[in-house]
């Protein structure tokens, strides 16, 4: 069995961070941190920073940065479990003798339970009268009864007690179900899952091995995903990988969509080739696993802001991997769900095919918005350019790519060339002191992942953000992560940011929150610039939704029903907007 998280957290509880480090490295304290040489690198000015209230290291010269356990695995060049097990002898916490242990552990156990549960989820939705609100919800989107079986969907009941007494009742310790990932670390009785739409998670191989729900009625995130356990890790997996996977082979492409509807969409239409990250944004994990199997892949992501970003991160990481992406641009407010439910399944197998270059689509996005026939122009759609250029591995479809680029904006190749070698040595890290660091970001952060980054460095002002910011109103993937992230560890009663820092599943955002923390960046002011922001950000958020609703308003032929609706949407859009204004200027 994998180390249990009570372990874990008490560990990280007894162990002095100050005091582990300081055996490391020589360190002296400058008002509430500590500062030392860098033990990552050669240097003569202190770099090296522990923040003791927040439990974590940072190095400004390496921008290597981590807690307790991370910091022993740099030192000591060791895994996680064998990082825990010496920190646990150090303040004398026995550690299991068959924790982590290949030859005694078996998941065979907790798929054993994910199948039984996922069997009583999916009685549940097909025969159980409080699953009407789920069969309901499933017909309104065209999902059809063949779609649910060969996913498997169910409903869990919105008795959140439910579970346990059904599975207590066949004979499961409570040591077994708290490690299970089924229900609250809270509440060790009280279910993830109640009152949601289940979707099953499998494996390449066909075992359930987590669900995700999603929320039909009442308060809460939309979307909720199992926490990682011996035999799921979330930013390993793909939603759809196992019904994909033969289609997937034969196509040699992948098609990623947003959300799991998007998902039952494609196969429903004929597309079967299409998968979906778990409630994060793409990983490098999940395109390492992908480009085992597929060598193109097509990304059909939603066509407003967080699309457009989500777009250009998986493209990215795609050619990292090898793996050729391409683009289909939906029409605006719509998903491929939206598709199936409004037009069928030919115009979302039509959409497929009219996949552009990612390229193209990135060219003409930011040719649009900004108005490239001005020098200025020009300039910043190089700017948004060169990442998604510099992470192509062919040096030939770079250097064409390029020339594409200086074709389409009426440049000179050789100027584009040497604009784009310029601007990649610009990028390379500076050296810091403990004075302060040239953050490599800063310039380039989104208001919204400034915001998210500072309350989850001062997690206290989580609750008051999430009564008015929700994920769909965030543009910036890697703000939605932690956003995520925090309403995670909100519901688990773990509002503290080491437990923030746990569930982020990107490395590049997880050392960005350390990095960020470790300069104190937020400490002035916090409250009140957390709350301008948050309100700044759903103010922008709710301009956006009224100019969509306009835009559908100023089509002609929209149906009465359809014209009404909107009339509603924009009436309440309009009065959300107002409020918010009075509240900004009260």
């Amino acid at each position: 069995m994998r180390i249990p998280d009570a372990v874990i957290e008490s560990v990280r509880d007894q162990v002095d961070i100050v005091d582990l480090v300081g055996e490391y490295v020589s360190l002296t304290r400058k008002g509430n941190r500590y500062w030392g040489l860098s033990p990552f690198t050669q240097e003569k000015t202190p770099s090296f920073t522990v923040s003791p209230d927040r439990g974590l290291f940072y190095c400004f010269s390496t921008s290597k940065g981590g807690n307790l356990f991370t910091f022993v695995m740099e030192m000591e060049n060791v895994t996680f479990p064998e990082a825990v097990r010496m920190l646990a002898r150090r303040v004398g916490i026995e550690v299991p003798e068959d924790a982590d242990s290949e030859e005694t552990s078996s998941r065979e156990p907790l798929r054993e339970l994910y199948r039984r549960v996922c069997g009583s989820f999916r009685y549940l939705l097909s025969e159980h009268p409080e699953g009407g609100d789920a069969r309901a919800y499933l017909q309104r989107r065209a999902i059809s009864t063949s779609t649910v079986e060969d996913f498997q969907l169910g409903w869990a009941p919105s008795d959140p007690f439910w579970l346990y007494r059904f599975l207590k009742k066949r004979s499961y310790s409570d040591e077994f179900l708290a490690s299970s990932g089924l229900f609250t670390r809270a509440n060790p009785r009280r279910a993830l899952f109640s009152g949601r739409l289940i979707f099953p998670i499998f494996s390449r191989n066909g075992d359930v091995i987590a669900f995700g729900g999603r929320l039909l009625t009442g308060d809460g995130p939309k979307y909720l995903n199992s926490p990682n356990t011996d035999v799921f890790q979330k930013s390993r997996e793909l939603y759809g990988l196992y019904q994909s996977l033969k289609a997937m082979r034969t196509a040699g492409e992948f098609i990623l969509v947003e959300g799991y509807t998007d998902v039952l969409a494609m196969h429903q239409s004929g597309v079967k080739h299409a998968v979906a990250p778990l409630g994060t944004s793409f990983t490098p994990e999940q395109a390492k696993s992908l480009s085992r199997f597929v060598d193109r892949a097509v990304l059909v992501l939603d066509a407003d802001r967080a699309g457009f970003a989500a777009t250009m991160k998986a493209s990215i990481l795609c050619e990292q991997h090898d793996i050729r992406p391409t683009v289909v641009e939906l029409p605006e407010g719509k998903d491929p769900a939206d598709l199936l439910t409004d037009n069928g399944d030919a115009v979302l197998q039509e959409s497929v095919l009219s996949a552009i270059s990612s390229l193209e689509y990135f060219t003409g996005v930011y040719g649009v918005r900004s108005q490239s026939d001005s020098p200025e122009g020009k300039e910043l759609v190089l700017r948004e350019l060169f990442p998604y250029i510099e992470s192509i591995r062919s040096e030939v479809r770079r250097e064409a790519s390029l020339a594409y680029i200086a074709d389409t904006m009426d440049l000179q190749r050789s100027s584009i060339i040497r604009e784009f070698e310029t601007r990649k040595k610009g990028r390379q890290p500076d050296a810091v002191s403990q004075g302060g660091s040239k953050n490599k970001r800063s310039d380039s952060l989104s208001e919204e992942l400034y915001l998210m980054l500072a309350v989850a460095v001062h997690c206290e002002h989580f609750p008051f953000v999430r009564t008015i910011l929700k994920t769909d109103d965030l543009t910036d993937a890697l703000a939605r992560d932690l956003y995520i992230a925090l309403e995670e560890a909100y519901r688990a009663e773990e509002l503290q940011f080491d437990r923030v820092q746990t569930r982020i599943e990107d490395e590049q955002l997880s050392q960005l929150l350390y990095e960020r923390a470790a300069r104190d960046e937020f400490s002035v002011n916090t409250e009140q610039v957390v709350r301008d922001t948050v309100r700044a950000v759903k103010r922008k958020a709710i301009e956006t939704q009224l100019r969509r609703v306009q835009a559908q308003l100023r089509t002609q032929d929209n149906p009465v029903e359809e014209q009404r609706r909107l009339m509603t949407e924009k009436s309440y859009l309009d009065g959300e907007l107002q409020k918010l204004k009075a509240v900004q200027h009260g």
